[in-house]
């Protein structure tokens, strides 16, 4: 299936799909192609579509291959290349900002600044609402603060629009080969799961079954 897609999907970003796709179809599919990539842990193929999917956003479109990449080289550990991704011109946007906010906190973590690393949470914090909260979830995850990870968690499960989303982060089902500067928050985010108040939760809305699939975008 893998060799499939990825031949079906080996002109994008080509001239000679210049007509047939618009280029903001086609940063799409190249990052769809890129989690496929990171779920078979081919790593440096996923940084290729990353870029090219971001070379191809325009317009105002927003650059999520940017983002993409630079959290992808946050989890290696090569932070300084990670910083390139950042553009401080996108702080303050609704979007990216947060997005911009969790790549900094990676960065700062995987640097050992810890002090950096809960300024940029304090600022993630400061802006969250229901549709960054997964991203403060997973800040508060990567500084090991697993008591306002778990209110955040629950918080989220007690929000019928979020409902979804967070049943899946409990679901057993296959991950992707793990990445060096991953550890700190895999580790925590199995913690998180194993607390009664988490469980508890859990179990109030929905269960935990075990899949022999991915779910979600990882």
């Amino acid at each position: 299936v893998d060799a499939r897609v990825t031949a079906m999907t080996d002109t994008l970003g080509t001239p000679a799909e210049e007509e047939a796709s618009g280029a903001e179809y086609r940063s799409r599919m190249l990052l769809a192609r890129a989690t496929m990539h990171r779920r078979n842990g081919d790593i440096d193929k996923l940084l290729e579509d990353a870029e090219m999917a971001s070379l191809l956003t325009m317009n105002g479109w927003y650059d999520f291959g940017r983002i993409t990449r630079g959290q992808t080289l946050c989890d290696l550990q090569r932070t300084k290349q990670a910083a390139a991704a950042i553009d401080p011109a996108l702080d303050d946007d609704k979007w990216m900002g947060p997005l911009q906010r969790l790549l900094r906190l990676c960065i700062a973590v995987n640097d050992g600044d810890l002090t950096a690393a809960r300024a940029h949470l304090a600022a993630l914090q400061a802006k969250s609402d229901r549709y960054t909260i997964n991203l403060l979830l997973a800040g508060q995850l990567s500084v090991d603060d697993l008591d306002a990870a778990a209110a955040t968690y629950i918080a989220m499960l007690q929000d019928p629009l979020m409902r979804t989303e967070a049943l899946e982060f409990a679901q057993i089902d296959r991950d992707p080969p793990v990445l060096p500067g991953e550890a700190r928050f895999e580790q925590a985010f199995k913690r998180m799961l194993e607390r009664d108040d988490v469980k508890a939760a859990v179990e109030k809305v929905g269960r935990v079954m075990t899949w022999d699939l991915f779910i979600g975008y990882d």
